[in-house]
């Protein structure tokens, strides 16, 4: 919670756009919560301080959406702090873009990897589909072997049995 010297004490300089509101406590949002001090980036209000909801996150999260201007306007040129503030959120946006950036860099060198792993894995398949296809012929080769063996031994038996039948019958004359 902010103190009350803090919340009511504002330097009052020309370069103040935003001249300071005397407030002993800072307000209780619809939340029931007290209310924390923010400052206002949009052009119309630039470095504009206000009471924002303590709950609210971004526009996906407004909290209970309550806030109360804590700077009246003044006809000055824009807060110092306000622009300092602003170059710090810049400067942290920039770190984490580069880190976003080197999460994306190493995600790129893992998809690589994959890359190279998934075209080894295809070398190998179409190496096994070559030795299943030479061992289909094999087996294809081997059935017609044993194809024409069993009609050549059915063929054998059947001389022999009419061998068997001549060499009886001439016997028995």
């Amino acid at each position: 919670m902010a103190s009350s010297s803090s919340i009511s004490t504002a330097r009052s300089s020309a370069s103040q756009r935003w001249a300071p509101r005397e407030v002993s406590e800072p307000p209780r949002c619809k939340c029931g919560i007290s209310t924390s001090v923010r400052r206002s980036f949009t052009p119309e209000n630039f470095g504009r301080r206000f009471f924002g909801c303590p709950n609210y996150t971004g526009r996906e999260n407004p909290g209970c959406g309550f806030f109360d201007w804590l700077d009246y306007p003044a006809a000055f040129e824009a807060n110092d702090d306000a622009l300092v503030l602003l170059i710090v959120k810049m400067q942290r946006l920039e770190e984490k873009l580069e880190a976003e950036i080197a999460k994306s860099q190493a995600k790129d060198v893992e998809i690589d990897s994959f890359k190279e792993r998934e075209k080894l894995l295809e070398e190998k398949l179409q190496g096994s589909n070559n030795n299943l296809k030479v061992k289909d012929e094999e087996i294809k080769r081997l059935k017609e072997n044993g194809h024409r063996l069993r009609e050549q031994l059915i063929k054998s038996w059947v001389l022999f049995i009419f061998v068997l039948v001549v060499g009886i019958s001439l016997g028995m004359k």
